[in-house]
């Protein structure tokens, strides 16, 4: 084997343009400068690096490469340095406090490159891995330790200064170094270590991470070369030996690399999630303007629809203007006209029907469809239309675009109306202006005219008196117990009960079993409505509990209609809360639906009832959607769970465009994160073509009618072990 080298050189304080007699050493004491310039440059670079990554790092997505890099930054800073300041020393103490520090670098410099490239392969968390890195640590920490029992560490034996001459670049110090065996065995132990580097890019490009194995083994090969070339030097092989300064200024361009494509990686990342957030927003905001355009139009004529309607009403009472009229038209027949005429014929009519109403309402006026045969002139009583307030007798020479003949191919068809008319009163509110033209709009059409038209007069009036009638045993009905509920059930789409919906009806001892539309008008306009409906709370309540300690197999939720008027109470989120504390039951037991206009008056109080009913933990659902009545431009305003979509449009289904209708109401229930429960279903095939939609709950005959409470026992016991078999049962 060769002896170990003993190596001299020289060092100046200044200069580097030697003259000719001083030629040769000053050149060697410039390269040395140069070489010391380099090497703190070098250190000052990772020091940079080092403060960089300790902040950008800390976005890293692994944090194990992340504090390899720092190590790894922190000692190549060490070894630069430490090598600087021995190529520079002037004495023995000096370059012995280098020689420490350089070994504590070179020795923390493999550590850190060991960890980096386990943690970059992401085998921290394989046992083998952990078991090789921790142990190569470990072994590198022990010889650090022992380093500094030794005066000049473990890479060198001695350093003897050979002396100082005045050279014309100034005074230079002479020494000489003896390397140390243990500097031999660590370099050849070293190669293991440059193994270790190769096996882990590998891993590197078998996971498909093919720049980043090619960095790393480049790496391992540029730290090889001086080592294997050093020990071939030492065990005559060669007379040469190769530098192995590189290989830390190498590390520091694989650092900045690997940073650089991380934050590449992330960038990449974030926009992605940025152009799926703007996704997200914009189908969010497209389902939003949907409802909005929907809440306001009649999706089918692009007419105004009953919401937008009731908001110019509220505006033209809040005015006081005592001329203007609401004219209600119904179209008879409609749905024969359908049934002979087919889809298709009775869009096309309804659209021209639709283009000629708008010649009537285009001056002053606001026209309207309010339902699929019923629309709505809200205008200044025209000279046209002559009315006597008295007697109710009225002559209309306006409408006569709407009693041309429709086309049918080669047909004429004829249609027919019904219509209603009321003033607006200075006092007015829109519900009873509505209720008053709908009275006139009922008179029409019992009067079996061709083209009836009844005005609001005495007569009307004098039919109110048989409702007060009416009314007055319904202000008796809750004392004498004739008020019941029965219980209709709600599934999904797979036949599985989810909950029943209470619906109230009046056994008059007269009249026998009277159905809500009966006698629910009647309530809402004698200010009955709040009492009746806080007693369909305390029923629904009591039976809930009842049913629940009885065990009767009733596991869902129990809903109940809600009148606009008990959500006009500024008590009415305190009475319900209060209610359900003295009878014991569970908030989240109860659904609450709003009926048809619940939305349209005082819609901060509303938001307020519901938010503080959502919050106990009521479920709250919003009925009749799509009629028209309900206020769809509050969707995102109301805390709703669930959209109830009326039977009208399960009657359409068959259509074209009642199913694309259907569906873009599901749609825009379920881009809002709500429920959608389609109510109505009467046949097998309809509950099948709604699956078929996503459509995931449903209500209606084909599942079960109204049931009185103890028939909804018996069904729902059955129903619960009929579902234990193969064919889940249907009414």
């Amino acid at each position: 084997m060769r002896p170990v080298a003993h190596t001299s050189h020289s060092i100046p304080d200044t200069g580097c343009q030697p003259d000719d007699s001083t030629a040769p050493n000053s050149i060697q004491q410039c390269r040395i400068r140069k070489v010391i310039g380099l090497l703190n440059i070098g250190g000052a670079v990772a020091i940079f690096t080092l403060l960089q990554y300790l902040w950008l790092g800390t976005f890293s997505r692994n944090v194990y490469v992340h504090r390899a890099l720092i190590v790894s930054c922190v000692f190549t800073a060490t070894y630069l340095f430490a090598t600087a300041q021995f190529l520079g020393a002037d004495n023995i103490e000096s370059a012995s406090h280098a020689l420490h520090w350089q070994t504590l670098g070179a020795l923390g410099y493999f550590a850190g490159v060991f960890w980096l490239a386990t943690s970059l392969a992401g085998l921290q968390s394989r046992r083998y891995a952990r078991v090789i890195t921790n142990g190569a640590v470990a072994v590198l920490a022990a010889l650090s330790i022992y380093s500094l029992t030794k005066p000049f560490g473990i890479l060198l034996d001695s350093v003897e200064i050979q002396g100082v001459s005045q050279g014309v670049l100034g005074p230079v110090t002479e020494y000489t170094y003896t390397g140390s065996k243990m500097a031999t065995a660590i370099m050849a132990v070293s190669t293991l270590g440059t193994a270790w580097i190769i096996w882990c890019g590998t891993r590197l490009y078998k996971a498909g991470r093919k720049p980043v194995a090619a960095l790393l083994c480049s790496f391992a090969i540029v730290l090889a070369i001086p080592i294997v070339g050093t020990l071939l030097f030492h065990l005559g092989v060669v007379d040469f030996k190769i530098p192995n300064g590189i290989s830390p200024f190498y590390l520091l361009i694989i650092i900045s690399i690997l940073f650089a494509n991380e934050q590449r990686e992330l960038l990449t990342e974030l926009h992605q999630q940025t152009d799926q957030l703007e996704e997200e927003v914009n189908r969010r905001t497209q389902a939003e303007e949907r409802a909005i355009a929907l809440a306001h139009t009649d999706e089918f004529t692009g007419l105004p629809n009953q919401f937008h309607l009731r908001e110019r009403m509220q505006e033209r009472i809040n005015s006081g203007d005592s001329n203007i009229i609401l004219i209600l038209i119904h179209i008879n027949q409609l749905r024969k006209f359908r049934q002979t005429f087919g889809e298709t014929n009775t869009d096309r009519i309804l659209l021209e029907f639709t283009d000629r109403f708008k010649l009537i309402a285009r001056y002053q006026s606001l026209g309207a469809r309010i339902s699929e045969s019923n629309f709505a002139l809200l205008t200044v009583q025209p000279e046209q239309l002559a009315i006597d307030r008295d007697r109710g007798n009225i002559e209309w020479q306006g409408p006569h675009e709407l009693k041309r003949p429709f086309l049918i191919g080669f047909q004429a068809y004829e249609l027919t109306y019904s219509i209603g008319v009321t003033h607006l009163l200075p006092n007015d509110t829109v519900q009873d202006a509505m209720q008053r033209a709908d009275l006139a709009l009922e008179a029409a059409q019992n009067s079996g005219d061709k083209y009836g038209f009844v005005y609001f007069n005495k007569d009307l009036a004098e039919a109110k008196a048989e409702e007060r009638l009416l009314e007055n045993d319904l202000r008796e009905a809750i004392e004498h117990r004739e008020l019941l509920l029965h219980y209709q059930p709600q599934v999904d789409d797979e036949l599985r009960f989810t909950g029943a919906e209470a619906l109230l009806r009046w056994q008059h001892p007269e009249r026998g079993m009277l159905a809500p539309t009966h006698f629910i008008p009647l309530a809402e306009r004698s200010g009955m409505m709040t009492r009746i409906g806080q007693w369909v709370i305390e029923a629904c309540c009591d039976q809930l509990k009842q049913w629940q300690t009885a065990d009767s197999g009733f596991d869902g939720r129990l809903s109940l209609n809600v009148s606009p008027w008990q959500l006009q109470s500024d008590d009415f989120a305190d009475t319900v809360l209060k209610t359900l504390a003295d009878k014991g039951v569970s908030a989240n037991g109860l659904s609450f639906e709003l009926t048809e206009s619940a939305l349209v008056d005082d819609i901060s109080r509303t938001r307020e009832h519901l938010r503080r009913l959502r919050d106990a933990g009521i479920h709250i659902s919003l009925d009749d959607f799509g009629t028209g009545f309900s206020s769809l431009s509050y969707l995102s305003e109301l805390p709703l769970d669930t959209l109830k979509v009326d039977k009208s449009f399960v009657d359409k289904f068959d259509s074209l465009r009642g199913r694309s209708l259907l569906r873009s109401m599901i749609d825009i229930g379920n881009s809002l994160g709500l429920q959608v429960v389609i109510e109505g279903v009467e046949t097998d095939a309809q509950f099948q073509a709604l699956k078929s939609l996503s459509a995931k709950q449903f209500q209606g005959f084909l599942f079960a009618k109204p049931l009185p409470p103890e028939d909804f026992v018996n069904w729902l016991r059955e129903h619960s072990s009929a579902n234990t078999g193969e064919t889940p049962p249907l009414a």
